[in-house]
């Protein structure tokens, strides 16, 4: 997935191992504690313990990974690169071992909270500016800045005082910081069905949906735009992701579409809109509902259900959009020799229904928990795709570790946004924030749902 993030390979032997070895850590690790087999083992943990030492894991390998710069190469990892990881590492093992030490001493102020909160922050806003840019990082700031002094405003967005140091500690160890709710689904329920996307990717399955998408869509008029839109949603109800939808998926549709006569930058356009929407189809979707589902405290299946209809609608909307530009540029269908018959395509591609159907099975009748879920299709994956494989190509035991590294590289930047993502939330409960702007914006809407709706949004 190096195409589209921040991440920059390791040219360095030792580069690559300490990669290797860290993103295989982080996945395997979040796995066994996502499935309870560390519960099983006999090791009873907190979950801020597991989140404290998976975070410094992945600090680890996000600065082995990421440069300084975005898009820079590096011959060599600088010095401070391994610097700043073996700081991560070693804070993050240092919390998860002496978590509950840490714990009993909630509500006091001690140099070694300050200290470990500190390197914990500046880790974490200098792996958020890696990955994603200083957005996030300026939002952040302004919190802070409210939470500060805000209880020096006046009117309805006044919050309770509260101490930097408290702040600061608050923050990094509390359950509604740093390792919290987002850190949490980030570190289990996002990296089993990464995990499992890899897998399908790697099994043949990109290869199947596009395969199925050009065999539906090749014969109408501007088949190769409507193919990218039919694939990518296929791809995109079973991994969740829109990067890697767009990474499985494109490779195969944009030079499609660029052959077929449309435009380079449109292409790319159609190809994004339609990954994008791999966050809002049914039934794996993205991280975000996972949150909702926590915070609303309703199965996850209901929101899922919830999400058919407007999925359904947004690629609706796509494939009239690309019909019209398409019939804008006169495009024409795909050439027949190009479209593959539906029949072999069926005999073969069966195979990948299985962890489709394993997952929409586990979840919404037999009420498993997402992770054993994406867990079971990923089993089911291997084996199929070991002793059957699409069009006779099977899948080899390297495209399975290949898949166990590319996760953990992979979700290093939904981890650290998470992490930002506690600290945010953190900032909005610790002085009744929260409740002052909620107040505030239902005063603003006059009790009209529509304005409030438009508000928010």
């Amino acid at each position: 997935m190096e195409e589209l993030s921040a991440a920059a390979p390791p040219r360095s032997a030792a580069g690559r191992f300490a990669q290797a070895a860290l993103a295989a850590l982080l996945t395997l690790v979040s796995l066994a504690y996502s499935v309870g087999l560390t519960r099983a083992a006999g090791l009873v943990l907190f979950p801020e313990q597991f989140l404290a030492g998976i975070y410094g894991v992945c600090l680890a390998l996000l600065f082995i990974s990421f440069p300084a710069r975005r898009g820079t190469a590096r011959a060599e990892i600088p010095w401070h690169d391994w610097l700043f990881a073996a700081a991560g590492f070693a804070v993050g093992l240092y919390v998860a071992v002496t978590f509950p030490r840490l714990t009993a001493q909630a509500g006091t102020v001690t140099f070694e909270l300050l200290f470990l909160a500190a390197v914990l922050a500046l880790l974490t806003l200098e792996g958020t500016r890696r990955t994603s840019g200083y957005s996030l990082i300026v939002i952040t700031f302004v919190l802070v800045v409210w939470v500060l002094i805000g209880h020096l405003v006046p009117g309805q967005l006044q919050t309770h005082r509260v101490e930097a140091k408290t702040l600061a500690i608050y923050l990094s160890f509390d359950n509604n910081g740093l390792l919290g709710l987002v850190l949490e689904i980030a570190c289990t329920i996002v990296v089993a069905f990464v995990l499992m996307g890899q897998l399908l990717a790697r099994s043949g399955g990109s290869g199947f949906f596009n395969d199925f998408a050009l065999g539906l869509m090749g014969r109408y008029r501007g088949g190769a735009a409507k193919i990218s839109v039919v694939a990518s949603s296929l791809f995109g109800s079973i991994s969740g992701i829109a990067a890697a939808s767009a990474l499985a998926v494109g490779v195969v549709t944009i030079p499609l579409m660029k052959k077929s006569g449309i435009p380079a930058r449109l292409a790319a356009a159609i190809e994004a809109c339609a990954a994008n929407g791999a966050q809002l189809m049914p039934p794996v979707m993205g991280a975000v509902a996972f949150v909702m589902a926590d915070f609303l405290q309703v199965p996850y299946r209901e929101v899922a259900l919830a999400a058919l209809l407007p999925s359904l609608l947004y690629y609706a909307a796509l494939f009239i959009q690309c019909d019209l530009e398409t019939a804008r540029y006169g495009i024409g269908r795909v050439d027949r020799s190009e479209i593959p018959g539906m029949g072999p395509v069926l005999r073969t591609g069966w195979i990948f229904l299985a962890p489709f159907a394993a997952i929409v099975g586990a979840m919404f009748w037999m009420n498993w928990e997402p992770e054993p879920a994406a867990a079971l299709a990923s089993a089911i994956i291997i084996v199929l795709g070991l002793a059957i494989g699409y069009r006779g190509a099977r899948m080899k035991l390297a495209d399975i570790w290949s898949a166990i590294i590319e996760t953990g590289i992979g979700v290093c930047e939904i981890v650290v946004i998470s992490a930002i993502g506690g600290y945010v939330l953190g900032l909005f409960q610790i002085g009744g924030l929260s409740f002052a702007l909620t107040a505030y914006l239902v005063n603003l809407g006059a009790e009209n749902l529509l304005l409030l709706l438009v508000i928010c949004a």
